[in-house]
């Protein structure tokens, strides 16, 4: 049986993510969960509603084989544009027998309904543990990770196109970069923190933490392995706990 990806009905700004940690062999959903309240505490006729008297209903928007979603922390996987469209994202897979399909599955909510559950991943290599954001001109952006490359693959974009134009982040550490998390500032403005490749030090430190930063939507990236003071050979030996970043 598929594991559920699901959503729930999303007519709010308001969106909070859980997730069980699963026991070996059991099916477990992966939800985003959404009160049917207004987000200011209130019922659509304006009377008083604590949140803990707040119904939820939740919606499919994909299905995968592939459940570890996360080693620590999670990744941005829901984007909200403020006006009750929504992109999601996770680590998908339909194949059991190795995941050599693995990737990002993805889905968009226009305001009135979500798209038809995806089949397959949006890139074109194996990738897992898919970061998304939305800058202001409304580009979309999801990094991953190929971790058979060490390299991180980013698909983008731009508003009103149907296709997504894929690459990757810029690097000149020789074991490659994994395990990224990416955030939206002003504008077009993208930061995104990764690690070194595991396995040996990179100026003193194994899975060295880094940092890129992009001011065009993920176009180019004008800031590349940077390490970032105090995070450095100075304080840490090694950053192997994956994902624990954020």
């Amino acid at each position: 049986m598929k594991n559920l990806i699901l959503l729930s009905c999303l007519l709010f700004p308001l969106i909070t993510w859980s997730q069980t940690v699963p026991i070996k062999g059991e099916q477990v959903p992966i939800s985003y969960t959404q009160p049917t309240t207004q987000a200011n505490g209130t019922n659509p006729d304006g009377t008083d509603s604590p949140l803990s008297s707040q119904s939820q209903s939740d919606e499919t928007i994909g299905t995968s084989l592939y459940d570890y979603q996360t080693n620590a922390s999670i990744m941005n996987r829901l984007v909200n544009y403020g006006d009750n469209r929504l992109s999601a994202v996770w680590t998908m897979s339909q194949n059991e027998a190795g995941f050599p399909d693995r990737g990002t599955g993805y889905n968009h909510f226009d305001g009135n309904s979500w798209g038809e559950l995806p089949q397959n991943r949006i890139e074109t290599v194996r990738t897992g543990w898919p970061s998304i954001i939305v800058t202001e001109d409304e580009t979309e952006l999801i990094v991953s990770h190929d971790f058979a490359q060490n390299t991180l693959v980013t698909s983008r974009r731009a508003a009103g196109e149907e296709d997504w134009t894929q690459g990757t982040i810029p690097t000149q550490v020789p074991m490659g970069q994994l395990w990224p998390q990416m955030a939206v500032g002003d504008g077009d403005n993208v930061h995104l923190i990764a690690i070194t490749g595991l396995g040996e030090s990179y100026e003193g430190v194994e899975g060295h933490l880094l940092y890129y930063r992009s001011s065009d939507a993920g176009l180019t990236w004008e800031v590349q392995d940077f390490i970032i003071p105090g995070l450095d050979s100075t304080n840490y030996q090694h950053y192997r706990q994956t994902d624990s970043y954020k």
